[in-house]
Parts: structure tokens; C-alpha cells; sequence
């Protein structure tokens, strides 16, 4: 997961007009929408919105209006899963996740600031869940949600610190499920570990060569375009500035 900027990442004009044409009665879903996250977050999870206040959708169930999201969406990720950073090959295969579910905040169903593109995998695991306490990592947050992932070469992934916040992130879109684990693992392998060694020899034959290699294949797999990049990243540090000590990069 890396930092994401929303900064393009408007509805279209037409956005409100849209939502109109869904909902049965937009007032009166906007008003069961604010009483229903009035009560506790426990009571919600009992009770979702389409079962409190059904009526206000269509056979209640919420109007899958959000897809016309996904270009921007896809284009702010990077054609990648907000969360997981896994390639997102086709317009199918991503899907629009809700940050905060839509049965529990029905207020932002519609909001486009509420909108993540994500692979099947994350949004799948995450489903419609919400941390009793605190929040998950957010994507487009004010401070880099990478920074408080810490990459493992194996291709695992855990809190940098006691965090319960980036521990729930974690667990609960399964960002150690065996096939995303086994891909980082793999691009960490051919994309950090076997240029890393030859960034070090070279480095060891002439420092200056050896140091320019290093900071050039550093920005390659920091580029926001390349997959898995904050594992790329963290690796390749770790591993340059072990057996280099005396050319640290940050």
C-alpha cells in the first residue's frame, strides 16, 4: 500500500442526478441514512441498513451505480489495488470498494471519496467489515500508509510497530493470503534481491558506479507504477544499506 492522491478523482456533474435515478426516494434514504449511524457501530453490525431501512432501496439492495468510478479510480492506483498494490489487468477484474462499508455508513454509498479501486482478493476478505475500535489504513490519509507496513523478502507483511490500526488493516483484507504473498515474494526475488547483489558488487569494484547503479534501480522500483513497489522499496533498502553502511539511501 501506498500513498494515493484523490486530487482527479471528482464525480461527474451528472453524479447527484445519477444517485436520484437509483434510489426510490433519495430524501428519504439520506434521512434513514443519518439515523441509522446515530446508533452505536455494535448495533449496526447487528442490523445493517438495507435491514433497518430497506424500503429506501431498490429490493433492498443498494444500486450498483458506483462502477462508473473505476477509471479514476483505476488511474489514481495506477491500474493497481489500493491496498494490496496487485496489477489490475481489465476494467472487469478491478472492483470499487467502499472504505467504509455502505451497510454500515449509508451516508457515503454515493461518495466518491469513499471509493477505492481493489482486486477481488482485498475487497472480497474486507467485505463489509469495520474495526470496533479505530480505522483501517487509508490509502489517500495524510501520512504514508507504507510507512507503517513493514515488507519482509518472503513476501509477508506486518506492522512496523505495535499499531492495532495497521494490524487489522492486515488481517482483515488478508494482505498474507498465500497467493499475494507468493507474488511479492517473487518480484522481490527478480526485481530487488538479484539487482541489489549486482548493485553491491558493482559498488565493491568502484563506489561511485556501484553507488549511481543503486540510486537508479531504487527509482525504478519506486516508481508508483510498479507493482508491489512499497515492497520493492523496503527490501531493496534493507538489503543495499546492510551491506553498504557507508552509502546509506533512504
Amino acid at each position: 500500500m501506498i500513498r494515493l492522491s484523490r486530487k482527479n478523482v471528482k464525480a461527474p456533474a451528472d453524479w447527484p442526478q445519477k444517485v436520484s435515478k437509483a434510489l426510490p426516494n433519495v430524501k428519504k434514504f439520506k434521512k434513514a441514512a443519518r439515523t441509522f449511524e446515530k446508533q452505536p457501530l455494535a448495533k449496526r453490525k447487528a442490523k445493517v441498513f438495507s435491514e433497518f431501512a430497506g424500503d429506501t432501496l431498490k429490493k433492498k439492495k443498494f444500486p450498483t451505480i458506483w462502477g462508473a468510478a473505476k477509471p479514476q479510480l483505476a488511474a489514481m492506483s495506477n491500474d493497481k489495488c489500493a491496498y494490496c498494490e496487485h496489477p489490475i489487468g481489465s476494467k472487469r477484474e478491478g472492483q470499487v470498494e467502499h472504505f467504509k462499508p455502505k451497510s454500515l455508513f449509508p451516508t457515503l454509498a454515493y461518495n466518491w471519496n469513499n471509493y477505492f479501486l481493489a482486486c477481488g482478493g482485498c475487497n472480497g476478505a474486507k467485505s463489509d467489515k469495520w474495526p470496533d475500535k479505530g480505522s483501517y489504513l487509508r490509502p489517500d490519509g495524510s501520512k504514508d500508509p507504507s510507512k507503517r507496513l513493514q515488507f519482509q523478502q518472503d513476501g509477508s507483511v506486518n506492522a512496523r510497530k505495535a499499531d492495532s490500526d495497521t494490524n487489522v488493516t492486515i488481517t482483515d483484507f488478508d494482505l498474507n493470503r498465500k497467493p499475494l504473498v507468493r507474488h511479492r515474494r517473487m518480484h522481490v526475488e527478480f526485481g530487488v534481491i538479484q539487482q541489489v547483489n549486482t548493485c553491491i558488487g558493482a559498488f565493491r569494484k568502484n563506489r561511485r558506479s556501484g553507488l549511481k547503479q543503486a540510486k537508479d534501480h531504487l527509482a525504478r522500483v519506486r516508481d508508483r507504477k510498479m507493482f508491489y513497489s512499497a515492497a520493492l522499496t523496503q527490501c531493496f533498502l534493507r538489503a543495499w544499506n546492510a551491506a553498504c553502511p557507508q552509502a546509506k539511501l533512504s
